[in-house]
């Protein structure tokens, strides 16, 4: 995870400054526009969410600490229970 945080901020700033560039006359307005794509991957990588690459024992894990913490109750822990054993 924390390699794909560099690679994100990287594309976020080399972006950043390919527009910027632009901006000041250094670097041809349509290789701006090719900066701001570049960075608008790199700011979209940086949202996705962490939910990928969980496997179903993770989950399941993080709902048993939720309930034996008292933060889950016993009905809405087995409704999830059950959600989580039954997704593919």
């Amino acid at each position: 995870m924390k390699t794909l945080r560099m690679i994100t901020w990287t594309l976020y700033i080399v972006g950043l400054c390919i527009v910027a560039g632009s901006w000041i006359g250094i670097v041809p307005a349509g290789i701006g526009w090719l900066g701001w794509l570049i960075g608008m991957i790199g700011w979209a990588l940086f949202y996705v969410p962490k939910m990928r690459g969980r496997t179903r024992a993770d989950r399941l894990r993080e709902l048993e600490q939720l309930h034996g913490q008292g933060l889950v109750s016993d009905e809405e822990f087995a409704r999830q229970r059950d959600r989580i054993i039954g997704s593919t």
